[in-house]
């Protein structure tokens, strides 16, 4: 499944770009998440539930940061298994950075996303509709949290 996103972040480029490299700050955006453990600068552990139409899989994913050109490219790859043999997912992600203004920073989001098992039996539509209902819960949080950030800078 592909998923394409855009949003403008109310902060300059480089507090966007730091804000997108903070994992914990990151995790602490995304809906669902319940844990991120660093492996090193690179990796990380992450644990997070979503609901998924009718069940509430838990996934243990290995996050990887591919590759990152500060302050505007980072590509990150991640693959877990859910609990309970729900199924798996596999992740490609590009997030690229471009400056709107002097006070703010548009982020490009393309994500190629492969899910497997009982989970992708929910087909495109189901999946879809809850990474679209995801994005809007993050961009919400990243935003007051890069607000914040920027303003206690």
């Amino acid at each position: 499944m592909q998923i394409e996103k855009s949003c403008v972040l109310p902060v300059p480029i480089q507090n966007a770009w730091d804000c997108l490299s903070d994992a914990d700050l990151v995790g602490a955006c995304v809906p669902g998440v319940e844990k991120v453990e660093r492996v090193d600068d690179t990796h990380f552990l992450v644990t997070v539930t979503v609901k998924v139409g009718v069940i509430k899989p838990t996934f243990r994913l290995n996050v990887t940061l591919v590759e990152q050109r500060p302050p505007g490219y980072l590509r990150s790859t991640c693959a877990g298994e859910a609990n309970g043999m729900m199924g798996s997912l596999r992740q490609t992600t590009q997030i690229r950075l471009s400056r709107v203004g002097e006070d703010q920073t548009k982020v490009d989001v393309q994500a190629e996303v492969d899910v497997f098992g009982r989970l992708g039996t929910f087909g495109y539509g189901v999946l879809k509709g809850k990474a679209d209902q995801l994005w809007e819960q993050f961009v919400a949080n990243l935003s007051a949290a890069a607000k914040e950030r920027t303003a206690s800078a």
